[in-house]
């Protein structure tokens, strides 16, 4: 699947702009502040029905009430609306003149998105390294994001009643039981991502690098200890100190992922270059794991990213990804050839 085009109106800075893509190669060149984030957003979110940058109402341009987006991809037609009426938010989403409140999962297309940010799953929060795991699996698997979901709102009740004084242990009994069965659930998925990443990284980490080093990603948690029964005792074990601070101290949102190089934890050991390396080769798996899983080949957004890789990091992303749409943003000019296109925003 290729967008061959996308038009946006009033969708940040753009009150109204249309860009022709190539099948191939966009690179979308341009001043800070001239909008080619928002273009990536805009592909982001037909594609995959939400934003990475933040909730639908702080995309409206700050003279409208509403925006929408319009894409043609090679087999449909969709489009993407927004917006605000006596305080009445309104969001929809139309495809082949089909109407709907949300982007229906059939009609999901496969994204990997590359930006600055990432260089900092590593040696950034443990938030950050269990979201890009969770948005991984939920390329692939669309009922883990439902569970996420579901897990996430029994932890909001939980820490409510937590705060409330008047709380005791009973009163949370439903929502350590919902919490146990989705944190296992979450905790299992996420292993198993993370086994299957490391089938692979060490070979394309020396195949980026041409090293011989040896990559690995742990779970900061055992398995064993996060089954169903076991989160539900953990979470009553810790009623008195939760109660005590207001917030559930136990679960999956908790957890960590860890990086190691050569047996050393990378985000203290590695160096700028290494860590670099580490993030490209799980792009690569990204890329490779959800076409072998959807059979389709993802999109790929690239935010700016140039900057951050050196020419052998570039040349390897670009051999990897030629057979895919690439969309390329960049403050610089780069390197084209007669098959790409590149559009420049003033």
């Amino acid at each position: 699947m290729v967008v061959k085009r996308i038009n946006l109106k009033n969708f940040r800075c753009h009150k109204d702009i249309t860009i022709e893509l190539n099948p191939n190669v966009t690179i979308i060149t341009g001043k800070n502040g001239s909008g080619k984030t928002s273009i990536l957003e805009a592909i982001y979110i037909v594609c995959r029905g939400k934003s990475f940058k933040g909730s639908f109402k702080d995309i409206t341009n700050s003279e409208s009430s509403w925006w929408s987006i319009k894409a043609n991809t090679d087999g449909d037609e969709i489009s993407s609306s927004f917006k605000t009426l006596n305080n009445i938010k309104e969001k929809k989403f139309v495809i082949n003149n089909n109407k709907h409140t949300n982007l229906p999962t059939k009609n999901k297309k496969p994204v990997v998105l590359f930006e600055p940010e990432d260089m900092r799953i590593i040696n950034g929060s443990p938030a950050r390294r269990r979201d890009y795991i969770d948005k991984l699996i939920t390329q692939f698997d669309s009922g883990y994001q439902t569970i996420l979901s579901k897990y996430k709102k029994a932890l909001t009740q939980r820490n409510f009643l937590l705060k409330n004084k008047n709380s005791t242990n009973k009163d949370l009994l439903i929502w350590n039981l919902s919490l146990s069965e989705y944190g296992s659930y979450i905790v299992k998925k996420r292993i198993e991502i993370l086994e299957l990443i490391n089938q692979s990284i060490t070979d394309t980490y020396n195949e980026i690098s041409e090293s011989n080093d040896w990559v690995s990603i742990k779970y900061s948690e055992e398995p064993q200890n996060n089954t169903k029964q076991k989160i539900f005792n953990q979470l009553e074990k810790d009623y008195s100190k939760d109660a005590l601070i207001g917030t559930t101290t136990t679960g999956p949102h908790r957890h960590d992922i860890l990086f190691y190089l050569n047996k050393k934890e990378s985000k203290t050991t590695a160096s700028r270059g290494e860590i670099r390396t580490i993030i490209l080769a799980l792009k690569f798996f990204e890329i490779q794991r959800i076409e072998n899983e959807t059979t389709k080949r993802p999109i790929i957004l690239l935010d700016d990213v140039y900057s951050e890789l050196d020419e052998t990091r570039q040349n390897k992303l670009n051999s990897f990804t030629k057979k895919n749409q690439v969309i390329i943003t960049s403050a610089h000019s780069i390197d084209n050839n007669k098959k790409n296109q590149t559009i420049i925003l003033k």
